[in-house]
């Protein structure tokens, strides 16, 4: 008897989730990180069904991969030279550009005809991946069409509106905001420009 409860424990704990992953950032930078912990996800034999716009370079097992064309023009992609005068800019300036381009997007996102056939769809996941950073929070309404809970995922260290969305504290004083190139050791001026790019 003590057997086949544990056998029955051991099956009902070993059950796997239907994994939902929307992505549309243009950047393969990102989707380091996203592909990572999907991939691992999918080894762990839980179904992912991810729309992105940077596909994996292998097909997996379990892994069923919807790419959004129609995110990003060529004229559109970003090249070397137009990176070096982006990471230039001053920290107001490359807040404004970077949810310009995120909005953009997210815009572009909710156009696609598969995100549409998605939105009218009856599936059913347990679990949504999103990365909700620059303008990127209407996304989070799948959470509440498909009653699924949300994971959202951001891509590299934390910076203001991040930490504002999930609740960081703010340490104005010490931690600079990732748009400038201060360390941890501000001066008072650096300090001040500081909270003022906050």
């Amino acid at each position: 008897l003590w057997v086949l409860c544990l056998l029955l424990m051991v099956v009902c704990s070993a059950h796997t989730a239907r994994i939902l992953a929307i992505l549309p950032m243009i950047a393969k930078s990102h989707h380091i990180l996203f592909h990572s912990v999907l991939k691992s996800l999918v080894s762990k034999g839980h179904h992912v069904t991810s729309y992105t716009t940077i596909p994996l370079a292998k097909p997996l097992d379990n892994y069923t991969e919807i790419f959004l064309e129609n995110i990003v023009s060529a004229e559109k992609a970003i090249t070397a030279d137009q990176l070096k005068v982006v990471l230039n800019l001053s920290p107001i300036a490359f807040s404004t550009m970077l949810f310009k381009e995120g909005r953009r997007i997210i815009e572009k996102t909710f156009e696609n005809n598969k995100i549409q056939e998605l939105i009218k769809s009856k599936e059913h996941f347990d679990l949504i991946f999103l990365e909700t950073s620059f303008a990127q929070e209407p996304l989070l309404a799948f959470g509440h069409k498909f009653k699924a809970p949300v994971i959202t995922l951001h891509p590299f260290g934390s910076f203001s509106l991040i930490n504002t969305i999930i609740g960081n504290p703010l340490c104005l004083t010490y931690v600079p905001d990732f748009s400038l190139a201060h360390s941890n050791r501000m001066t008072f001026y650096e300090r001040a420009i500081n909270s003022y790019s906050i």
